[in-house]
């Protein structure tokens, strides 16, 4: 339950922890609402890992607060299942290599990514870009004269 209840904030299993974390925890109420409502249910720490990914994903949704990228993150670094969660790194990274164009939500970023990225090679791109999006492709700045990718770049080319 540890894992849920701290998604986002400082996880156990984040593979971020020697970047600056700048993500907000979960409320206590939504902590509390999961914990409560998992109470019943015997042997809790396994329940949601004896469920098919379309059930995980279906009752995490059911929390208010819980969306697509919180689910995608519980699934990929919490239970070790093919997601592909887009956080801002993400999704600016991807648009700004014209992988994406401006039609796309990052909701529905994910579904288009998900759906091409090989699944044994999600954790590893998410994490790349996460790391390339905060230190070279940065919001403001990006420092694209250094980067690697810049040959392949449609932002480096308008």
């Amino acid at each position: 339950m540890e894992t849920i209840a701290l998604c986002n904030a400082a996880c156990s299993f984040c593979p971020y922890a020697t970047l600056e974390r700048k993500g907000t925890r979960m409320s206590d109420a939504l902590v509390e609402k999961i914990i409560d409502d998992l109470t019943g249910i015997p042997h809790r720490r396994s329940f949601l890992r004896d469920l098919s990914t379309e059930e995980v994903k279906a009752y995490l949704a059911r929390f208010k607060g819980v969306g697509s990228k919180m689910i995608a993150c519980v699934l990929l670094f919490g239970m070790g299942r093919p997601a592909f969660p887009v956080d801002t790194h993400v999704f600016r990274v991807t648009r700004r290599l014209g992988l994406l164009n401006g039609r796309f939500t990052p909701e529905k970023a994910q579904e288009f990514l998900e759906s091409r990225i090989l699944p044994g090679d999600r954790y590893a791109l998410h994490v790349q870009l996460v790391q390339h999006g905060r230190q070279v492709c940065k919001a403001q700045r990006p420092l694209c004269a250094s980067c690697v990718l810049a040959r392949v770049c449609a932002h480096v080319r308008k």
